[in-house]
């Protein structure tokens, strides 16, 4: 649950997101039954607001969201930010972000997918260490801690559905969370991610 308001948090991310979530759910006919059963009128007020792709968005809502329509659409919630990932990436490479997600291979992709990170959130920095020719190490700091999980689920899916997409044949991943302390007032991690592929 958010400390705040919603729409009052400090950490923050591009309307793309939203919007990208809010679409999939209209296409599939459940948006109205997603809006109707948030827990509150502050969260149904801050969805109905229209979401502008390059502006900054309150990203404690997401959790919210993403649990509400798990329970509506009736599958866990990882399997819905998954189905939302893969459904932000088809609108991504085919819209805002089509020249960094395109012709390149999987190993590239890895470091592009990372760098259009920074353009999501406002608050962090994610870094690609060790990167070989099949493996690589993503570091993601300053996640909120309460999102962490929720996040590194949302941005290692991401991440291996565009390596997949650069023609990567199987991506493997694994993912560690660790205290990282505090800033603006909220309790902060780190998100380590062991990627491999062929």
């Amino acid at each position: 649950m958010s400390f705040c308001l919603p729409g009052a948090g400090p950490f923050r991310t591009k309307g793309n997101l939203y919007r990208g979530g809010i679409e999939m759910l209209q296409q599939q006919g459940v948006w109205d039954r997603v809006l109707a059963a948030l827990p509150d009128d502050q969260h149904r007020t801050f969805f109905s607001a229209p979401f502008l792709a390059g502006s900054w968005y309150d990203l404690f809502p997401v959790l919210i969201l993403d649990e509400t329509a798990a329970v509506v659409r009736g599958v866990a919630l990882r399997t819905h930010v998954l189905d939302t990932t893969k459904f932000q990436f088809g609108r991504d490479v085919n819209g805002l972000y089509r020249l960094l997600l395109r012709f390149t291979n999987a190993r590239a992709m890895v470091e592009r997918v990372t760098r259009l990170s920074g353009q999501y959130f406002d608050f962090g920095q994610a870094t690609v260490g060790a990167l070989e020719q099949h493996a690589g190490i993503i570091t993601r700091r300053g996640v909120p801690t309460m999102l962490a999980a929720w996040f590194a689920d949302a941005s290692i899916s991401y991440v291996k559905i565009a390596m997949l997409a650069a023609g990567a044949k199987e991506v493997r991943s694994s993912f560690t969370l660790s205290d990282e302390g505090v800033q603006r007032l909220t309790a902060v991690s780190t998100i380590h991610c062991q990627l491999n592929w062929t």
